[in-house]
């Protein structure tokens, strides 16, 4: 019918993540499939950060940057988010915000409730999201493909009674469906071999519901400040996301040391550090005078001066880091990549 144009035929799924698990409601466990022979795939996700800032342009939304980077940090980039703030003319009100965000996460629970086996209340999904909270701000990272790890990090020691197989299978479908996403962690900054993966929120008004619900519900030891510098934390590992790997350290040594992220640069390795308002930077301090990085990014909101090792980033301009790397201005994660035959990889 395609084919001799004698129809326009477009079919559409709303389900998230079907490709990457096994049907479990068919006789072998098979994988799901597409009945059809002609397909185009298009990845659709929340809008970056970027993104939002292009939009208020577009729509000539007064709004400052630190306006701007105050609204994604806690309600993020969903569209119909984004346009519930950039209607709301001068007001600023976050409230029809919160409530959208309310609705699309109530959906996400509703549709994935049809692709598991007897009930699966929205606490399991909302247990899971603060497991992953807390171990982001806790830097206790979880065991890369290890299954018994995985399961015994998520598992929340309050509230609602939840089996192992039920947070392992959330976990894996809230990856699957774009909810969450993982960068690399290692243990060794001379060799950056992957030990562990980190995992992160790909939308911040998502992290902030959940870190709002942890609080409500009374079953996370998260306060408010800790909860802010989280935000902060996933809104940079976002704009990294955009531009290069993500990758993180951290190493047991006499003292913990934890550097937020690090970056390849030419000549070695770049620290980035993450705070909400300014802060110290003790374990990217030592790592700089041991010789294994040679350089310090402090990313923070709080004005202050760079120096010969540390140069200080303004949080509210994150969208623009790559450029300090020497990324292509506005570089993002739909960009073509080169790919490791091309042609100029032979070239004398």
């Amino acid at each position: 019918m395609i084919r001799n144009e004698k129809f326009k035929v477009i079919a559409t799924g709303s389900y998230m993540g079907i490709m990457e698990l096994e049907n479990k409601f068919s006789l072998n466990h098979q994988e799901f499939f597409y009945p059809t022979g002609d397909v185009d795939e298009l990845d659709l996700t929340v809008m970056s950060y970027q993104e939002v800032v292009d939009a208020c342009a577009d729509c000539n939304f007064n709004a400052s940057i630190d306006e701007i980077y105050n609204f994604y940090l806690q309600c993020g980039g969903y569209p119909e988010v984004v346009k519930k703030w950039l209607s709301g003319g001068m007001k600023r009100d976050y409230t029809h915000c919160f409530r959208e965000l309310r609705a699309i996460y109530r959906l996400y629970v509703k549709e994935t409730q049809m692709y598991f086996e007897g009930p699966c209340p929205e606490e399991v999904w909302t247990d899971t999201l603060i497991g992953v909270a807390e171990a982001l701000e806790s830097g206790k990272d979880i065991a890369d493909d290890s299954i018994e790890q995985l399961t015994y990090r998520f598992r929340h020691a309050g509230g609602v009674d939840i089996n192992r197989a039920a947070v392992l299978d959330s976990l894996r479908w809230l990856l699957s469906c774009r909810l969450l996403f993982r960068g690399d962690v290692f243990n060794d900054l001379k060799s950056t071999k992957r030990s562990k993966k980190r995992y992160f929120f790909i939308d911040q008004g998502l992290m902030n519901l959940v870190l709002g619900s942890a609080a409500k519900r009374q079953v996370s030891s998260i306060d408010h400040e800790k909860g802010f510098g989280m935000l902060a934390e996933n809104f940079v590992a976002l704009c990294i996301n955009e531009f290069t790997t993500l990758m993180s350290y951290s190493r047991s040594r006499n003292t913990q040391e934890e550097i937020d992220f690090i970056i390849k640069d030419k000549g070695g390795l770049v620290g980035i550090e993450v705070k909400a308002a300014s802060g110290d930077t003790p374990s990217s301090n030592s790592a700089l005078i041991r010789g294994d990085i040679k350089h310090i990014v402090k990313i923070q909101s709080k004005r202050e001066e760079s120096s010969e090792d540390v140069t200080v980033f303004s949080i509210s301009h994150a969208h623009e880091l790559g450029g300090l790397f020497g990324f292509k201005p506005r570089k993002n994660r739909y960009d073509d990549e080169i790919s490791p035959l091309h042609p100029q990889f032979f070239e004398p």
